[in-house]
């Protein structure tokens, strides 16, 4: 076919002149590319670049035009007749350019992103606080984990159990006599003496919620703050046992990566 005998033709052509229009507009549209990405390249210099994206682009538009420019010049030129004489081929030659510089700017690139994942999950753990676990569907499921260990997941079960009562208070659909219920259930499994979940608080606080228990009627309003005392408790022994244990256990390490890597839900408060 007509393709097959051009091929053909330009392999044993030898001394063909070189058709200068048809390099000339490649080099000129391989230039207005260029110059069109280095251009965006330049006005967005300033902008932050967190994975070296930047970098990225502006090297391998630099190789890439350096090497169609290479090939552009030896290729007609032909030095030493190395071409012709079948000693070389200037394409194949510029490839090898290309795949060398690729092979330094790829790995590097790839280096760089870790290393910059790596300093965000340093940073994020020194800025993840008990609060934003008990918060986190994830965290507090890997924080459970590390408690079951401490044999106290009394504590973290507490935290959602009151949390989820306090907030009760603030959805009209909620009956006054389910939220009464469900205070008396939370009493019975976690403060009262001999609970199946005992939690350990002061005397005075058990005594104070107690109280709100002798008072308990239909006709009773149990005030939202009635567990503040207790879960302040709770929250603070978390904080300054379990948890601190809890960050240099890899069940940590990991809920740190996956909220680095968007796996899993993570709320800060």
């Amino acid at each position: 076919n007509m393709l097959s005998a051009i091929q053909l033709d330009r392999v044993h052509c030898g001394g063909c002149e070189f058709h200068f229009t048809g390099y000339v507009g490649t080099l000129v549209i391989s230039f207005i590319c260029a110059f069109g990405l280095l251009s965006g390249l330049w006005m967005i210099r300033e902008e932050p670049d967190v994975i070296g994206l930047f970098f990225e682009l502006f090297s391998t538009t630099v190789l890439g035009t350096f090497a169609g420019t290479l090939f552009l010049i030896l290729e007609p030129l032909d030095p030493g007749n190395a071409y012709k004489s079948g000693k070389v081929t200037w394409f194949n030659i510029v490839c090898i350019f290309n795949i060398i510089g690729f092979s330094i700017v790829v790995p590097y690139q790839v280096w760089r992103s870790y290393r910059v994942i790596a300093s965000d999950e340093d940073s994020a753990a020194n800025n993840i606080g008990l609060i934003d676990i008990l918060s986190s569907p994830t965290g507090i499921n890997y924080f459970k984990i590390h408690l079951v260990r401490e044999l106290c997941i009394e504590n973290a079960m507490f935290w959602e159990d009151v949390t989820a009562w306090k907030k009760s208070f603030h959805n009209a659909t909620v009956p006054t006599s389910s939220r009464r219920e469900a205070f008396l259930q939370i009493f019975r499994i976690y403060i009262d003496r001999g609970a199946t979940l005992e939690i350990n608080i002061p005397f005075e606080a058990y005594e104070r919620v107690r109280y709100a228990i002798m008072n308990t009627d239909e006709t009773y309003v149990v005030p939202e703050n009635v567990f503040d005392e207790c879960l302040s408790h709770v929250v603070n022994l978390m904080a300054t046992n379990s948890y601190p244990r809890f960050k240099e256990t890899s069940l940590y390490k990991t809920y740190v990566h996956t909220v680095i890597g968007g796996v899993g839900n993570h709320y800060v408060s």
